[in-house]
């Protein structure tokens, strides 16, 4: 009795109270922060809820200097039922750079804010109704769209039937009818008999009420999407076994407004393609009649990594090149055969898949934010060996990327440059102070002729 008790109130929870996603401020990444060399802070906000809840949101937009006009549109990101504002950071990167803002929030009931349930949509929608009021109060957002994933799509459907002012909406694998998707997961996962699941859903439905206040038969979505007019687009997971594919074509085939529907290749949970960031990003711009901007080829790349490089050994500091970028530039430096770059054997193979294979083994237990910063330091240095320029320019403008000589960055450039052999796959923060001492040592000697440093190995 106490085991069947036990799994009732698991059952139960696995809706109402899934795992809650934790996280720091760390994790989200820095306030001021760069994309495709381009300023952008993050505003996090406090906000209360109809239901007295405080939800914690964090605002994207451009520096004051970046801005294109007072007003610029804003979409809101809405998570899945055991996410967090975390999972929009990507979002972040697609959007910004084409002059869209990013609203994100942790739901009632997830992440950082107050509530201890999720309603699968149902009271969600008021939490999206407390950012669109405060959005339209400050008089920065022209115009608002909604980005949702699984329950966060569900609650952007039934907040859009509210507020047909919405802009558009990106729905990412929403239910179409939750009682369906309960007898499909009962079948699929543990081929319980339908009548049996359906006296259980009815069970269910007196406790959920009681516990989180909503009734999930009113979470037939099919019967809102019929009354939604504001233009969207569907994405659905080719494999996804959690919410079938079915759902999302059936809400397609019933949506009253315009509409498109798009498959990509991955599951419910999985890590979306980049194709899927950017089918979105293009509806977002078209419906809101912004001109793209077009990602930089990898020759743009190369002479902007040269041109920004040159900057830096005036004092000025470079860009932080986003996601995106990184691929390109990686890709830039695995079609170089090794003989061709010898440099590159300083960073921790003598081939390419070594390199890869070193790369890789360096991020594995790194935070989001060391991820970033080594990504970020670890490409554009290795971009800046591969030029190949033929002048030792070439190791200031890697030294002052991986920050070795960010302290430094403003003094004058000795002649010529210290030819320093470096060995980033053992560099640690102690090295990173032995090495500017002997550089500064070498400096203050005068030392005309060029000298090899090595990094010692790690103990």
């Amino acid at each position: 009795m106490d085991t069947n008790v036990r799994s009732y109130k698991e059952l139960v929870n696995s809706i109402i109270r899934p795992p809650r996603e934790e996280y720091t401020m760390e994790d989200i990444g820095e306030k001021k922060f760069q994309i495709r060399a381009k300023n952008y802070y993050r505003k996090d906000i406090n906000l209360i809820n109809p239901q007295g809840h405080n939800l914690q949101c964090s605002h994207y937009e451009p520096d004051a200097k970046e801005r294109t006009d007072k007003e610029l549109p804003c979409v809101i990101f809405c998570h899945g039922n055991c996410g967090s504002r975390l999972d929009a950071l990507p979002i972040v990167q697609s959007l910004l750079p084409h002059n869209i803002t990013v609203f994100t929030l942790d739901f009632a009931g997830s992440g950082r804010s107050e509530g201890e349930y999720v309603s699968l949509g149902w009271n969600e929608k008021d939490d999206i109704a407390t950012c669109v009021e405060y959005l339209r109060s400050q008089f920065s957002v022209s115009s608002i769209g909604l980005w949702g994933q699984s329950m966060g799509a569900v609650a952007a459907i039934l907040y859009s039937c509210e507020d047909p002012t919405v802009t558009g909406m990106v729905l990412d694998s929403p239910f179409s009818n939750f009682r369906k998707l309960c007898v499909e997961l009962c079948q699929y996962h543990s081929k319980m008999p339908v009548f049996v699941c359906k006296i259980g859903l009815t069970l269910m439905r007196r406790t959920v009420r009681k516990k989180a206040k909503f009734d999930i038969n009113k979470l037939d979505i099919i019967k809102y999407a019929k009354k939604c007019t504001v233009p969207c687009r569907f994405f659905y997971g080719d494999i996804d076994d959690f919410v079938d594919p079915s759902h999302s074509e059936k809400l397609f085939n019933a949506y009253k407004g315009e509409k498109g529907l798009t498959e990509f290749e991955g599951d419910h949970n999985s890590e979306r393609p980049k194709f899927f960031y950017d089918s979105a990003t293009i509806f977002f711009c078209n419906l809101l009649n912004i001109e793209m901007i077009e990602e930089q080829t990898e020759e743009q790349l190369e002479e902007l990594l040269q041109d920004e490089a040159l900057d830096a050994l005036q004092g000025e500091r470079l860009p932080e090149l986003d996601n995106t970028d990184f691929e390109k530039i990686f890709e830039v430096i695995e079609n170089n055969q090794p003989g061709e770059h010898p440099s590159l054997r300083q960073f921790g193979g003598s081939t390419k898949d070594q390199l890869i294979l070193e790369h890789k083994k360096r991020l594995k237990n790194l935070t989001y934010k060391e991820k970033d910063e080594y990504q970020k330091a670890m490409l554009n240095s290795m971009k800046t060996f591969a030029e190949e320029r033929d002048d030792d320019t070439q190791l200031v403008q890697a030294l002052d990327q991986i920050g070795l000589l960010k302290q430094y960055s403003s003094r004058p450039t000795p002649e010529p440059v210290l030819d320093v052999s470096l060995k980033l796959s053992n560099l640690e923060s102690k090295d990173d102070l032995s090495l500017m001492d002997a550089l500064k040592d070498k400096e203050e000697e005068g030392e005309t002729h060029q000298t090899s440093l090595s990094i010692p190995e790690n103990t």
